[in-house]
């Protein structure tokens, strides 16, 4: 009783716990160590950290610029963004802090459901607004652009006698790829939650979970040919880049048996929301100018001069959160854009 009484003692103090564990690891090299859970907590609770001004920044830049589609899109973002980040710290936090054990089925289920939510969540601007909303007011007009364009052409008949006439792109089309991806990605969303919350993420074999995460994140492939056509060459090369930063990083998530697995595993995680939080900034919010100027620059650049948050100092000073948002894109992100330069 002594001994485990000693032993506890050192679960509570934070001293060597490593040793403590090394028994039970060596059973399961699933189950991380004390210091590696310390790193996988930290992690992704400044990853938390870091992305609420990005996500406030992304959310009033949609409001002032953009429509009420953009709102709601970036609003689900946001939220799956931050409700990922938050839930996989409090799971972690399970490893730091022993007095949480209880929790650790509860916290580790809403872990892994949120990664759905964070799948999803990054769909729904892409195709709520790109492939459905851009789409929508051009098949409004299309009966009248269709008969000026048939004008045109027996103008150019009579005159030429060569049709000179351009195609037009099926928004029809267009528009009911983005309601099968959005529809797709949302039931496999509710589908992956509802699993886990029912039957519980340990009766879910590793291998089925991980394989549908990865289903679930390229389920874009189906409609790849139009998503070439309608999303800037900018955001798809983030858009690609990010899932490959996440299907890498898989590597390490099942590789249980290497030291800090888990916690290489959440640099990838935090590489690839990176990336794709700039795929949808470049992709949604309309651009200001004409031409090759980049979205991301044109918006921190014009958000500096309009946006006014009295909490965050005078009109005269930079804003907290365009200053940190220019840092993020110049420092972490800058070398995709070889013209792009912030002042």
């Amino acid at each position: 009783m002594d001994v485990l009484a000693e032993n506890v003692k050192k679960v509570v103090d934070g001293i060597q716990v490593d040793s403590v564990l090394n028994s039970v690891i060596e059973l399961d090299p699933a189950i991380q160590s004390w210091s590696e859970e310390v790193l996988n907590t930290l992690s992704h609770f400044i990853g938390l950290i870091l992305c609420i001004p990005a996500v406030f920044f992304l959310i009033t830049v949609a409001r002032m610029r953009g429509t009420r589609w953009h709102v709601i899109s970036c609003s689900i973002y946001g939220l799956s963004l931050m409700t990922m980040y938050f839930c996989s710290s409090l799971y972690h936090s399970v490893g730091v802090f022993i007095n949480l054990e209880a929790y650790r089925d509860i916290f580790k289920n809403l872990d892994h459901c949120a990664i759905y939510m964070l799948i999803a969540g990054t769909y729904t601007p892409l195709t709520l607004i790109n492939l459905i909303h851009n789409h929508i007011k051009p098949i409004h007009n299309y009966t009248n652009q269709q008969q000026t364009n048939n004008n045109q052409q027996q103008h150019n008949i009579k005159d030429n006698n060569n049709n000179t006439t351009t195609p037009q792109p099926n928004h029809s089309k267009i528009i009911k790829l983005g309601w099968i991806l959005f529809g797709i990605v949302w039931v496999m969303c509710a589908i992956g939650v509802l699993s886990k919350m029912i039957l519980g993420t340990d009766s879910i074999p590793d291998v089925f979970s991980n394989g549908f995460y990865l289903a679930m994140g390229w389920v874009s492939l189906l409609g790849l040919r139009d998503m070439i056509r309608v999303l800037p060459r900018t955001g798809l090369k983030l858009l690609v880049a990010g899932g490959l930063a996440y299907t890498s990083g898989v590597m390490f998530l099942v590789w249980e048996t290497a030291p800090f697995n888990h916690a290489v595993w959440h640099l990838f995680v935090g590489a690839g929301s990176i990336l794709h939080y700039f795929c949808i900034l470049e992709c949604i919010i309309p651009s200001r100018k004409d031409g090759p100027s980049s979205v991301i620059i044109d918006n921190l650049e014009w958000a500096e001069k309009q946006l006014q948050l009295a909490f965050f100092g005078s009109g005269k000073r930079r804003i907290f959160i365009i200053n940190y948002m220019n840092y993020l894109y110049r420092y972490l992100i800058g070398w995709a854009f070889k013209s792009a330069h912030i002042q």
